[in-house]
């Protein structure tokens, strides 16, 4: 798919081009926070956890397998009102300081204008395959969705506008879950987050999606860097989360790297989710671990959506996965394609390979004192 950013915080121009998966390399503050989050945007930004489309205007067209409709001049009709509320499901989740008069989100379907409030449709009709039951009361869209059919006719071609509409701007990437770098704090939190989430008057964190694996977490066993990882409800809901190794529950004693990749792992069998949006999975992890994660996140059956400070990450998976992995860089705010080579070899990472040659260089010449105290003269 196509997906690009422009003008939004530190982010100049990124323009992303992939199919299944995808790895963005950058450092601190180069905004792939900012780009993972919009990407979970624009998987569907009409679903759970956003808000839906209000009933819209316009026509409708039905024969005995297919309803259709002119999705340019229904987005145009209703313009305002589709806006209005992607612009609010997109200030749930990215801090609307970060856009200004410029600011753009693309995909291969649209072009949001986010300063302008304009938005380009890239297609002129949109349908989707239809059934009917026996009764001909409800019409089945797809596996996920039935829409019961009741009231007078407009009503009925309202309901199915904002439908055909949310499910033209969602990409076959739904549903998936986003893995923040927070996660490493989910499971030694739980009981806390067990109790904002169950409260009457739960808490809003500061970064939205930590909290979206929530949603989707599910009982079972994984294995994970050698220890065994136990996802279970109580008799009252609330999730447990319990590490063993060598048999023992080793309560507390766990590392952070293994708490953090516990989720990844657990999330890359999960049966209904079909993409995973996940930032740094070498967090706290030695360069072997980081080694054997790259390994085990290649043969991941999901959609990967990857942010990464590690140089093992793009490495292992553009060498495992070759033609079947886009990797790109961020560089000064435009992201840069790194090629991978016919032999798995991947193409120097200009904000990583060169950084760490210059510094070992000062060392051996002696000049790293000196750079270190210009840097600090410099701030």
């Amino acid at each position: 798919m196509k997906f690009e950013v422009k003008k939004v915080g530190p982010i100049e121009d990124v323009h992303l081009e992939f199919g299944d998966k995808v790895v963005i390399v950058g450092p601190n503050s180069s905004g792939k926070t900012i780009l993972s989050s919009l990407f979970y945007f624009v998987i569907s930004p009409f679903g759970p956890p956003f808000s839906s489309l209000p009933p819209l205007s316009g026509e409708v067209n039905f024969d005995e397998n297919k309803v259709e409709i002119n999705i340019q001049k229904i987005v145009e009709d209703n313009k305002e009102r589709i806006i209005k509320v992607l612009k609010s499901n997109l200030e749930k989740i990215v801090d609307p300081s970060v856009f200004g008069d410029n600011s753009e989100i693309s995909t291969d379907k649209y072009t949001l204008k986010l300063g302008s409030n304009e938005i380009e449709v890239k297609q002129d009709s949109f349908s989707l395959e239809i059934t009917k039951d026996k009764d001909n009361i409800s019409l089945f869209i797809s596996k996920d969705i039935t829409i019961h059919v009741k009231g007078n006719i407009t009503e009925i071609k309202s309901m199915f506008i904002s439908v055909l509409v949310e499910r033209f701007f969602s990409t076959e990437w739904y549903p998936s879950v986003y893995l923040s770098a927070e996660r490493m704090a989910l499971p030694s939190l739980l009981p806390l987050i067990n109790f904002s989430v169950f409260s009457p008057n739960p808490i809003k964190p500061l970064k939205s999606l930590i909290l979206d694996p929530l949603r989707w977490v599910y009982s079972g066993e994984f294995d994970v860097l050698g220890h065994k990882v136990v996802i279970s409800r109580d008799l009252t809901n609330q999730l447990r989360f319990d590490v063993f190794k060598d048999n023992k529950n080793i309560g507390t004693a766990v590392s952070s790297g293994v708490y953090q990749y516990s989720l990844v792992k657990a999330f890359s069998n999960h049966p209904s989710i079909k993409g995973l949006i996940i930032e740094e999975p070498e967090i706290n992890l030695h360069s072997d671990a980081q080694i054997k994660v790259g390994k085990e996140i290649a043969k991941f059956n999901k959609k990967l959506f990857i942010t990464t400070h590690s140089v093992w990450i793009p490495v292992v998976l553009g060498y495992l996965l070759r033609e079947k992995v886009k990797i790109y860089e961020i560089v000064k705010g435009v992201a840069e394609e790194r090629k991978v080579y016919e032999n798995g070899l991947l193409e120097n990472l200009e904000t990583i390979l060169p950084i760490e040659n210059e510094t070992i260089e000062e060392m051996l010449n002696g000049n790293f004192e000196e750079s270190s105290n210009a840097t600090n003269n410099s701030e």
